[in-house]
């Protein structure tokens, strides 16, 4: 928290983020070009996944331009197996049986990873020991740094390191694609939404050079959008919390220990909490609204009918990274194409059961060249 998902290591990995969003739309300006469709969510997740392993992990990623695409292969293995493990099995009575087999597979491909992840470990160490020259410091470098300090009150261990790991490859990834993912299809089903942030965009970046992370304060609708996805579309529809102490909640006792869902899901579609909640109505959150519910401040999760970070000391210490990644590619999908869905008209929204709220149907579209800010 003080200084991984900070904005000076934040800038320090903005290199990162601007070269890996450059090389997506390099693809998908091909695609364009040879009339190719693209599956968006592949494409996203690719993106993010490419993002998260480059600031994680980057200098293994320089000597291996394959690990991130095998670390994502173990990461779906596990939500595949995990996936397929009723409730009962993993919380209930039938935890200690595997009567499908999901759980020996997913504990096998947990395993995997946690040798891999080991690995990549040992070589930073190596590194170290003969005193590699570096060029700045990825996330591991500074995790293992702290887990040499001798003399911590609070000892970091391997395992914390690679749970950490874990933790953030899952988050980052797929919750970061998903949002952007249903944002293009909600402007895809409201072409006048698309056509009113394209115009705020030309007048603020103007048409002859690529949206920035420096532009997007400046972007109050393009924010608004991102905040009306994450409220029709949460990534984590569900909170997972154990509760601390004996509370009483609508008559029902809740002991200390108990662990408790929140559905994020059912609270931002409440009428009673928003005005026509079914409707993508992205100006509810510009502050002239009469909602009312510009100024909400969802990182820091303090209003409870919008949570999509999560709150408290179990919020995401991710936001801030997801943000300025959500932002900034869908302003540069909006900026450089219009966009036609293989096959239908419409999209039609269902959800897949996974790690985040993602789509079951891919959304497979035709990439049409707008603005091509490699030839401006």
């Amino acid at each position: 928290m003080t200084r991984l998902f900070v904005g000076p290591q934040l800038d320090e990995f903005i290199h990162i983020r601007e070269q890996q969003a450059l090389n997506l739309l390099a693809s998908l300006f091909q695609k364009s070009r040879e009339g190719m469709p693209c599956d968006l969510g592949k494409e996203l997740t690719a993106l993010t996944n490419s993002i998260i392993c480059r600031m994680a992990i980057g200098k293994r990623c320089k000597e291996n331009p394959n690990l991130p695409s095998d670390i994502r292969k173990l990461l779906q293995g596990m939500m595949e197996y995990a996936a397929k493990l009723s409730f009962t099995q993993v919380f209930g009575p039938l935890q200690r049986l595997d009567l499908s087999g999901n759980g020996k597979r997913l504990v096998s491909t947990m395993w995997e990873y946690d040798r891999l992840m080991e690995k990549i470990m040992k070589d930073y160490e190596a590194d170290e020991v003969n005193n590699c020259q570096k060029e700045g410091s990825d996330v591991m470098d500074i995790l293992l740094e702290t887990y040499r300090r001798p003399n911590d009150e609070w000892k970091l261990t391997r395992e914390h390191i690679k749970n950490f790991f874990l933790e953030i490859f899952f988050a980052g990834v797929d919750t970061t694609a998903a949002t952007i993912e249903f944002a293009i299809m909600e402007l895809l089903n409201n072409p006048n939404i698309l056509e009113k942030l394209r115009e705020e965009i030309n007048s603020v970046v103007g048409t002859n050079r690529l949206v920035k992370e420096s532009d997007v304060p400046n972007l109050p609708y393009l924010q608004a959008i991102v905040k009306e996805t994450m409220r029709v579309h949460p990534s984590g529809p569900l909170l997972r919390r154990q509760c601390n102490k004996d509370s009483k909640i609508n008559g029902y006792d809740i002991k200390a220990g108990d662990r408790i869902l929140i559905n994020m899901y059912a609270i931002t579609r409440d009428s009673r909490l928003w005005s026509v909640p079914e409707k993508f109505l992205p100006e509810r959150f510009l502050t002239n609204h009469k909602d009312g519910v510009g100024q909400i401040d969802y990182c820091k999760g303090q209003d409870f009918s919008f949570l999509p970070f999560g709150s408290g000391r179990r919020a995401c210490p991710g936001a801030s990274h997801g943000l300025i990644v959500t932002h900034t590619t869908l302003g540069a999908l909006v900026q450089c194409f219009d966009w036609k869905v293989k096959d239908e008209e419409k999209m039609d929204i269902k959800l897949v059961t996974g790690y985040s709220g993602a789509m079951a149907l891919p959304l497979v579209c035709y990439p049409i060249t707008h603005f091509n800010p490699f030839k401006a």
